[in-house]
């Protein structure tokens, strides 16, 4: 017998089909937002990755850059990293959208004042 703990109701009273019903409606409806919150935020990383590589700048200044281009072309945050990620597999990034990244990356100098060097063997 299922019992009002899920329903956040002190009682201990059991739980009516239909309230068991909207507690099973309610928390599928969250565990939906944070499948979908885990999905955006691992491809928001992937696309910093992307940017800080072939920026050659901190991931933190790809991280701006990113948001930056975002508020400058209008373009939603996640479809933004979304398109950086399917570039760097190949695929095609708005002109508009790649053109912007170049110009905020060329402008990446980090907090510390410099770009992140290549490391070189010695």
């Amino acid at each position: 017998m299922a019992l009002s703990g899920l329903s956040g109701c002190p009682s201990l009273e059991p739980l009516s089909v239909t309230e068991l019903a909207r507690d099973v409606r309610r928390l599928s409806a969250e565990n939906a937002r944070l499948q979908r919150a885990l999905t955006d935020d691992a491809v928001r990383n992937q696309a910093v990755g992307v940017l800080a590589v072939l920026g050659r700048v901190m991931p933190e200044d790809a991280g701006r850059a990113l948001r930056e281009v975002a508020r400058r072309t209008g373009t939603g945050l996640d479809d933004l990293a979304a398109g950086v990620v399917r570039f760097a597999q190949g695929g095609d990034l708005p002109h508009e959208e790649l053109g912007e990244l170049r110009r905020v990356l060329d402008g990446c100098t980090g907090d510390s004042g410099r770009r992140e060097q290549p490391s070189t063997a010695t």
